[in-house]
C-alpha cells in the first residue's frame, strides 16, 4: 500500500491586534480571563512596541509586566515578529508575498510613528496589513492618522465591548461588570459616555457592543469596511 503524505494543514489564524490602553485596561481591571476567553476564538497579536509599552509604562513603571507576561505564556496574547506574520497573511500564502507584506508592515509602521506613538503606530500598520481588527481606546490616534489619509485597522474596538460582549456570553456575571466599570471610572480611565453612571438596572445603558457571533452565511467581507468583529 503506497505510503500516505502528511495532508495536516496548519490552522488558518484570525488575529485581532490590541493596544497598549486596551490590555492596560484588561490587567488593571483584572480581568485577564477575558483574554484567556477571546484568544480561543481569535489570535490577540500585540506588535513589539506595545509589549514594550506595558511591560514598562510611562505611568505605571513595571506595575502589568508580571500579569502581561503570565497572558504571554499562557498563549492569551502574542507578540508579533515575521514568522508569526507570515502564518498571519495565511498558512498556504507564497512566502516571498509574506515577506513583502511585513516589510511593507514595518515601513508603515515607521510613517505612522510620525503622526502618533510607536504602539498605535505599529498597531495600526500591522491591522491594515493583516486586514485585522483593533482593540485601542486612543480615538485621537484613529482621528490624527485618518486625518493624514492613513487607513487604521477595523473596527477599532474597545475594552467595553469584550466586557459587554463576556456579559451577553455569560462569561462574566453583569454584577461584576458594573464593577470594573466603576474601578475604570473610579480610576480616571475613559468610559464611553453611553455607559451611565451610578446604579441603573442596565448597566451598559444604551452601549452595544460591536462583537458578535456570525455563521457563515452572513459573514463579513473585507471588501467593505467591517462595522464588528465577528467570532
Amino acid at each position: 500500500m503506497p505510503e500516505q503524505g502528511n495532508t495536516t494543514q496548519e490552522p488558518i489564524l484570525r488575529p485581532v491586534l490590541a493596544d497598549s490602553d486596551f490590555l492596560i485596561q484588561v490587567l488593571w481591571a483584572k480581568q485577564r480571563r477575558l483574554l484567556g476567553r477571546l484568544s480561543s476564538e481569535r489570535t490577540i497579536v500585540v506588535v513589539e512596541e506595545v509589549e514594550s509599552e506595558v511591560r514598562w509604562h510611562r505611568k505605571f513603571k513595571g506595575q502589568f509586566e508580571p500579569e502581561f507576561l503570565r497572558a504571554v505564556s499562557a498563549g492569551e496574547v502574542t507578540v508579533l515578529d515575521r514568522s508569526l506574520f507570515r502564518r498571519l497573511v495565511g498558512p498556504n500564502s507564497d512566502p516571498t508575498v509574506a515577506e513583502l507584506r511585513f516589510d511593507e508592515y514595518q515601513k508603515s509602521g515607521q510613517r505612522y510613528c510620525t503622526h502618533v506613538g510607536d504602539g498605535e503606530a505599529y498597531t495600526h500598520a500591522a491591522a491594515v496589513r493583516l486586514l485585522a481588527p483593533v482593540f485601542s481606546h486612543d480615538h485621537n490616534a484613529v482621528r490624527l492618522l485618518l486625518g493624514c489619509g492613513l487607513p487604521v485597522g477595523g473596527p477599532v474596538l474597545s475594552f467595553y465591548d469584550l466586557l459587554k460582549f463576556a456579559v451577553d456570553e455569560q462569561w462574566l456575571p453583569s454584577e461584576k461588570a458594573a464593577e470594573v466599570v466603576k474601578f475604570l471610572r473610579n480610576q480616571g480611565e475613559w468610559v464611553p459616555t453611553a455607559i451611565p453612571k451610578g446604579k441603573c438596572q442596565n448597566i451598559f445603558g444604551e452601549f452595544e457592543t460591536r462583537i458578535r457571533r456570525c455563521g457563515k452565511e452572513n459573514a463579513a467581507l473585507w471588501n467593505d469596511p467591517p462595522e464588528f468583529l465577528e467570532l
